[in-house]
């Protein structure tokens, strides 16, 4: 019981790095300034 509740966390915690990473990859592609 226990252990699902650590997977779902990685789960959740591994969707919302795949989808900040394409998205701060594109922010940052539009401004490139930025740096």
């Amino acid at each position: 019981m226990y252990g699902g509740v650590v997977v779902a966390s990685v789960v959740t915690y591994t969707l919302a790095t795949l989808m900040l990473i394409p998205i701060h990859g594109i922010t940052h592609d539009i401004q490139p300034t930025s740096t």
